[in-house]
């Protein structure tokens, strides 16, 4: 599959892109964007439980900005995998 597909499937994934997005503004440290996003999907948290709980007591800021970015590519190349693959989420 080709970059440009899977970003396509991945967009078209509701659960794998809110969890992009979520990751993304964690990045950012946009509270409401996280707010928004957690309201839209209740099961979200849920499923970024471990990657807040390892990131989350980091107190430097860029570290911890820098650990959500690392979150974020691992998360898209998991969805990347698993889509490619056909599989239905997690």
């Amino acid at each position: 599959m080709e970059d440009w597909q899977v970003i396509d499937v991945i967009c078209q994934d509701d659960g794998a892109r809110r969890e992009l997005l979520w990751l993304r503004a964690k990045e950012k440290g946009d509270a409401e964007v996280v707010a928004l996003l957690e309201g839209v999907d209740p099961g979200l948290l849920e499923r970024m439980r471990d990657v807040e709980s390892s990131i989350r007591d980091e107190p430097d800021d860029r570290r911890r900005s820098a650990a959500y970015a690392r979150a974020w590519d691992e998360c898209f190349q998991r969805h990347a995998a698993r889509l490619e693959q056909g599989s239905p989420q997690r």
